[in-house]
Order: structure tokens, then sequence, then C-alpha cells
């Protein structure tokens, strides 16, 4: 079979590609940026923003596997809407000249869900949030909208807060906070809260694509299957990559109102900056997953606990800082 995965030199794609080769598919990558990566993997390698013309691939991919996203703290909203919504729609059209299509796999994310007061068990079927707490979440969820508008044989995954091997994200911001002597802590960090390694979340694609037709058009969420407190998880990644932080214990209330100054002015000055109001409540309100959907119909089980994956994190991550 011949896949097409977009947002291939990104963290979740260069895995996505990965796997598919190993299982003998046909894989055609494509990203804005270099190659490096993928070199040698045995992958065609095309460089391409889908925010602009797809003229250059064939049409006859059997499996398309959308990964591409601007996915970061904060920005520009037109930013976010371009890659986003603007890429989707691209991507769908070109999916629909493909005759031969069986699979359109679009990652969206479960930020969607999120908003300034704790959830546990959220579940597909529950109630989308029309106050999102970032550009991100919102046109991702504009994206998935796009999708299900489609006539394609799409099902979407939405993976929490996704960690392992070239993760330029999540992981790297706690360690390079950690670094510095100090990480801020807010409630103590006993807030629960869902983690995926990586390769688990290549396997829940794996199983979209060779799902029952029975199940196109549905979305599942996707996590470890094993919700902890924050301050757990950052104990065993701590531990596993022998630094000693020190927290500092900061109040919720200030830090989100904080946050939201912060955004405007960001927004304002077009930078970057990891303090916001999703930030603040990721890592204070308990926000935790149903899988029991994905667990029952695509028969999904974790490959690697939570442990296994920071453990494989740590081995990587030290041997690429030497």
């Amino acid at each position: 079979m011949k896949v097409l995965v977009t947002g291939a030199t990104g963290f979740l794609g260069y895995h996505v590609v990965k796997r598919f080769l190993k299982e003998g598919y046909i894989v055609t990558a494509i990203g804005r940026k270099n190659e490096e990566k993928l070199n040698g993997l045995g992958a065609e390698f095309k460089r391409i923003d889908i925010t602009e013309s797809l003229e250059e691939l064939d049409k006859d991919y059997d499996v398309i596997i959308h990964s591409a996203a601007l996915s970061k703290p904060s920005g520009r909203y037109e930013d976010f809407y371009k890659a986003n919504v603007t890429g989707t729609k691209n991507i769908i059209d070109f999916a629909k000249e493909n005759r031969n299509l069986k699979r359109f796999i679009h990652i969206s994310t479960p930020s969607i869900y999120t908003g300034s007061q704790e959830r546990i068990n959220i579940s597909e079927s529950t109630p989308i949030t029309k106050k999102f707490l970032n550009h991100y979440a919102k046109t991702k969820y504009l994206g998935e909208k796009e999708v299900e508008l489609s006539s394609l044989p799409y099902i979407i995954l939405r993976p929490r807060a996704i960690f392992g091997e070239y993760d330029t994200s999540i992981v790297p911001s706690l360690v390079n906070a950690a670094k510095k002597g100090f990480l801020p802590m807010i409630n103590n960090g006993r807030c629960l809260v869902d983690v995926t390694y990586v390769e688990n979340v290549v396997q829940s694609i794996h199983l979209a694509v060779n799902s029952k037709d029975e199940y196109i058009g549905e979305c599942y969420n996707v996590n470890n299957d094993e919700a902890l407190e924050l301050r757990e998880v950052l104990k065993m990644l701590f531990e596993v990559l022998k630094i000693s932080p020190k927290y500092i214990k900061l109040p919720y209330r200030i830090m989100f109102e904080a946050g939201r100054v912060i955004e405007w002015v960001s927004e304002k000055l077009n930078v970057d900056s990891t303090i916001n109001r999703y930030t603040v409540t990721v890592l204070s309100k308990s926000q935790t997953l149903d899988i029991s959907k994905i667990k029952e119909q695509l028969n999904y089980k974790p490959l690697f606990t939570i442990k296994e994956g920071l453990n494989k994190y740590a081995a990587w991550y030290l041997k690429e800082e030497k």
C-alpha cells in the first residue's frame, strides 16, 4: 500500500514514517523542513508546504496520514489558521483526487476539550468548549470540522501530550527550565495528567489505517491509559535524566491572569512564550481522557508504559547531549 505522510519532518511524522516503512508500506514523506532525519529510512521525501501547491504529488495513495500542524503555545492567529485550517483544506482537496484512497487519518488534539476547569475521563462525545484557551486549539477544532464535512474515509485521532525521541516541545521545555535551576509548580503538581509515548500514538495510527470500514467517520481519544499526578511524572523524568530541579510554588489565579497578559503581548510582538492560560491550566488542573472507545473498537493497547517511554527518551536524550 502507498502511504502519504504530511508533517513528516516533525516529531510525530518522523516516527510514523519509520513505523510504516518497517511494516512494508511504500511511504512518501512531505514536510517544509529539510529531510536530514529521514535520510536512510527508505521513504521518498518531497519538500512541500501543504498551505501551498500539492501539484507535485501523484494521486494514487491508498492512505493519507495528516500529521502536519502548527503546534506551539503562542503566536499569531493567522499563522495558526493558515497551517491548521487552510493546510487541512488543501490536503482534503488533494485526498479527494485519489481514487483508491482507503483511509484518511487526521491527527487532531484533545486541546479542543481544554477549559479552565478540572475534567476527568473526557469522552469523544463530551461537548467541545467554545472558549478555546489558545489559537492552536481553536484552529485544530476548525480543521476537524473540515475533515468531518468531507466525503473522505476519515478517522480522527486526538492523542494527549506526546513525548519521546525527537520531541522538541513538552519534555525539552521542562528539562531546560530544570537545568536553569528552578521549575514552576502550580498547586504542588497534584493534578492528574495524561501523557502519551510517541510509539503508542503511532500504534493507534496503524490500527486506524487497518480498521474495519464500519469505523470510518469515527473520532478517538489516545493516551497511555495511565493517568498520573504531574509531580510523579516529573519525578520519573528527572530521575532517569539525573537532574535535581528546584521547584518554585506559584499561585494558580495569578499565573492564569499573567498568562492572559503574556499571550496578548506575545501576539502583538509575534514572539513565542511558554507562559499562557493553556499551559497554566494544563500544569494545575486535572484533565484526563476516556479511551475506552479506541480500546473496544480498534483493540488499542499501549505498547509502552510511561516509565518505559521516559527511559527510552532519556537514553536518546543523553546520547544526543553527548
